[in-house]
């Protein structure tokens, strides 16, 4: 531990680093004076005024690290003392008296002073607290700067903390969302094989038209649906229908006037076309078409080699929206409906000589294979694939 006189020289050294600011409110010139002289030469700036009013002006406008306050000061040094060391300069009050009294040390106490010194003053006792009344300041400060700087690491810590926390929870989502897109293309396949397995193993053109039916109706609901098939260039026939929600007659009215005009609007077009409003799809068909114009409806023509052969229409209220997975489902089912009535076409066909049928080419790697060309007969001689569901 270091001696007095070693404590005594470093505080001395750290005073000299730093001019002292000491504010001295006594009434008596003569205490001012012996004041100024003991810490005359000192590495002490001192500023003496006669009152608290004048004291409190001086408080305002310039930071002091020492107050040397009379007791006897007008309007209360008592009370000057308790400002000076609440105020956030955190300035040391050091009460002067002529009388030290245990009374007058616990009111100055209770006031925020450090030290009570007797007047007349000691030189090196005066330069002594003073010092050290300064190097508590000083320490204050240094303590609520710190508590300040921690304040604001705490704060941004704070602010760092709830800017990782909204980060975590968008990546949060967006793993969710990446996840449901991940099950969604997994169960994809699924869906797709298991349309693959019923109809693949049928040649029967009624059987292959209400499994799709029926395997679309799965996945979309309730809905009215129907399928138009080509019976000639430009000529297509109702195939196969389900009415969910229209009557009878209004059904039979409005399927024969889609079949034929949608078909052959649609028929080129390679899109699965959704339409959430009636009036978008009339607008696209150019004409009104009566129990449509409050639909929402998909349309999609299915193709195999080139060749348009079926055309499939869903529609229900725009009430009902139906859901955006139909799409990839539908992409799904028209490739496999296509092909396997591509296949039908064949084998029913591969009697038959290629001038007998305009459009086919024989593939010149096996003869059974026909490139493309379709005729499902005509409906009105038997070969009416229509189901009524």
């Amino acid at each position: 531990m270091a001696s007095r006189s070693e404590q005594d020289g470093n505080r001395n050294d750290r005073a000299t680093r730093k001019r002292i600011r000491v504010l001295c409110v006594d009434a008596d010139p003569t205490s001012q004076s012996r004041i100024a002289e003991i810490l005359g030469g000192r590495p002490i700036a001192l500023h003496a005024v006669a009152d608290a009013d004048a004291a409190r002006s001086a408080l305002k406008t310039r930071e002091y690290d020492v107050i040397l306050v009379d007791a006897g000061t007008r309007a209360d040094g008592f009370a000057l003392a308790h400002e000076a060391s609440r105020a956030k300069a955190r300035t040391r009050a050091i009460v002067l008296c002529n009388r030290p009294t245990v009374a007058l040390s616990i009111r100055a106490m209770r006031a925020g002073a450090i030290d009570i010194l007797r007047k007349p003053l000691d030189a090196e006792e005066l330069a002594d607290r003073v010092t050290a009344a300064a190097e508590q300041a000083e320490t204050l400060r240094a303590q609520a700067r710190r508590i300040e700087r921690l304040t604001r690491i705490c704060k941004r810590l704070k602010d760092s903390k709830r800017e990782v926390a909204e980060q975590v929870d968008v990546l949060c989502n967006d793993l969710a969302n990446a996840y449901q897109e991940l099950a969604d293309h997994m169960g994809q396949p699924t869906v797709t094989t298991e349309f693959a397995n019923r109809i693949r193993a049928e040649l029967d053109v009624e059987t292959i038209l209400r499994i799709t039916l029926e395997f679309v109706l799965k996945h979309a609901g309730s809905t009215n649906a129907a399928i138009f098939l080509p019976t000639g260039h430009s000529d297509y026939s109702l195939g196969a229908y389900v009415n969910y929600d229209l009557p009878k007659d209004a059904a039979d009215v409005l399927l024969d006037h889609l079949a034929d005009r949608l078909p052959t609007h649609f028929e080129h077009d390679e899109r699965i076309c959704h339409f959430t409003e009636g009036k978008h799809f009339e607008a696209v068909m150019d004409e009104p078409i009566d129990w449509l114009d409050r639909s929402t409806v998909i349309v999609m023509s299915c193709h195999a080699r080139s060749e348009c052969l079926g055309v499939v229409a869903l529609f229900r209220d725009q009430q009902r929206p139906f859901p955006t997975e139909l799409l990839a489902t539908l992409e799904s089912v028209r490739e496999l409906f296509a092909d396997q009535l591509a296949s039908v076409v064949r084998i029913h066909n591969r009697h038959k000589s290629q001038e007998a049928w305009p459009g086919f080419e024989i593939d010149s790697d096996d003869h059974d294979e026909l490139d493309n060309g379709y005729n499902f007969g005509d409906p009105t001689a038997g070969d009416d694939y229509g189901l009524a569901a």
